[in-house]
């Protein structure tokens, strides 16, 4: 229900021309560079952003180094696809935003349970500088569902190395150790008797699969 309302609140306007503000600046100056990369080609562009203005050829670019350049890498995607249109490069940064809205809620429920995750997407998704900035054609966003990921997946880490590590570590020394005494008992060559000792205590159903196996 947050995600909808959330969804809502950055929607408002999403295809209305870019304002005479900063938040119509970015628009402009990043939707440019999209078209850029619609118009000369990615790989001409060598993926760096170029906001010089004009469709003639020759083309003197004029790069922007400002800013890591996947913003406008992913506008001009955006573009290249559903047309170079306001509401379509802020779609962008509303992606991003709902991303931010799930991995906090994920992140917060890891931590502090479902229930206490609720109320903090809900006001990550009523909250009204999010609800502005949220379709903001720049930086911020991506930057930030880029960072409750990260933090997401290092919680996910954690849980992995405390809990699933150790009983996929048992599973695998487990199968390890089964091949190791079925080798043995199944290589013709070698001919020895051999103690197989392990703290596996599931092993000692070979006994009853394996011929020449005793507990």
């Amino acid at each position: 229900a947050f995600a909808c309302v959330h969804l809502a609140l950055l929607s408002l306007d999403v295809g209305s021309p870019w304002p005479d503000n900063y938040h119509g600046g970015n628009g402009a100056l990043f939707s440019l560079a999209g078209r850029n990369f619609v118009r000369w080609g990615f790989l001409r562009e060598r993926f760096t952003p170029d906001i010089a203005p004009g469709a003639s050829d020759p083309h003197a670019p004029s790069w922007y180094a400002n800013h890591p350049p996947l913003l406008p890498v992913l506008v001009g995607g955006a573009f290249r696809v559903f047309g170079a249109r306001e509401g379509v490069a802020r779609a962008i940064p509303i992606l991003a935003s709902l991303v931010s809205l799930f991995a906090l809620y994920g992140l917060s429920s890891r931590l502090w349970g479902s229930a206490r995750a609720t109320w903090i997407a809900g006001v990550f998704a009523l909250l009204p500088m999010t609800a502005y900035f949220g379709n903001m054609v720049g930086h911020e966003p991506l930057t930030l569902a880029f960072l409750l990921l990260f933090l997401d997946g290092a919680r996910l880490h954690e849980y992995w190395m405390f809990y699933l590590s150790p009983w996929f570590a048992i599973q695998s020394g487990l199968a390890i150790a089964r091949a190791v005494a079925e080798y043995i008992h199944n290589y013709s060559g070698l001919g020895a008797k051999t103690l197989f000792a392990t703290h596996y205590h599931e092993l000692v159903e070979l006994a009853s699969v394996l011929p020449r196996v005793k507990n």
